[in-house]
């Protein structure tokens, strides 16, 4: 994912050369999907979407090893991501348990990563709830099918059909076994599609939403919550964000993440 985090700074070090970045991930019995781009120098003049076009790889190698086979992937145009273009197969299906080796090659660079899937994790219990003095604004609570043990890192995205073209990550949707009560239960908030000038925390009635919890190793969490540090941080000029965000990806930036998922529909009352 290329990902611009605006600080309080007026100044930048410039980057030596461009990095490739990956966002990619397999969710347990679902395609690979992966988008490969390049690091782009933040400075003080406008970005054109042509520059940022000039950063999207889409002539890349791109392969799976889930340790029994290799597979290539086949780069597509998808206007459903950003960037518009990912590599996918549908010759590999994601294992719970198995590991995967992810290489890329373009331009004379390479970077590879590993990542596991975890054993799948569930809801129930997944209702809509009335916010205090409203007629048509909801919270979407849910419980987990059993409590979480140490070691145990959960992710929730969310699709509201009509407005969603994917599954997006739910703001302050990261959660470790000390981050949920003795109850098992979660607060579902909307995606971080929204514009924060206008971004609503509730659902609304009609909406049709999609949710996809999924279980992850530490590390992929370990991105989530730098992810959301960034997004949330990165418009407050009193609490610059200045570390970068952690990364699996061995010579380059992003993140390859296996995910134990599940998927459930609510449609607001």
């Amino acid at each position: 994912m290329l990902l611009i985090a605006v600080s309080a700074c007026s100044t930048y070090e410039p980057a030596e050369s461009e990095r490739l970045v990956v966002d990619g991930w397999i969710d347990a019995d679902g395609y690979p999907v992966v988008m490969v781009s390049s690091t782009l120098q933040v400075n003080t003049e406008e970005i054109s979407k042509r520059d940022l076009n000039q950063h999207i790889k889409n002539w890349a190698r791109v392969s799976i090893n889930d340790g029994e086979k290799e597979e290539v992937l086949i780069g597509k145009r998808d206007d459903r991501y950003f960037p518009p273009f990912i590599y996918t197969t549908s010759r590999m299906r994601g294992e719970v348990g198995k590991r995967y080796t992810l290489n890329v090659y373009s331009d004379g660079e390479s970077v590879t990563a590993q990542t596991s899937i975890p054993g799948t994790a569930g809801l129930e219990n997944i209702r809509a709830v009335k916010a205090k003095g409203a007629d048509t604004l909801y919270d979407i609570v849910a419980t987990l099918k059993g409590l979480p043990e140490d070691g145990t890192y959960y992710k929730v995205f969310v699709k509201v059909e009509g407005r969603d073209s994917i599954f997006m990550p739910s703001l302050f949707g990261n959660f470790d076994n000390s981050d949920i009560n003795a109850e098992g239960t979660i607060k579902i908030l909307p995606s971080t599609t929204q514009k924060w000038s206008n971004y609503d925390t509730f659902f609304h009635s009609g909406d049709k939403v999609r949710i996809k919890f999924c279980s992850m190793d530490g590390m992929s969490y370990r991105y989530w919550c730098d992810y959301e540090e960034i997004l949330t941080l990165a418009r407050n000029p009193l609490f610059p964000v200045t570390r970068q965000i952690c990364s699996n990806i061995d010579g380059g930036l992003g993140l390859w993440a296996g995910y134990g998922a599940s998927f459930y529909t609510l449609t607001i009352p």
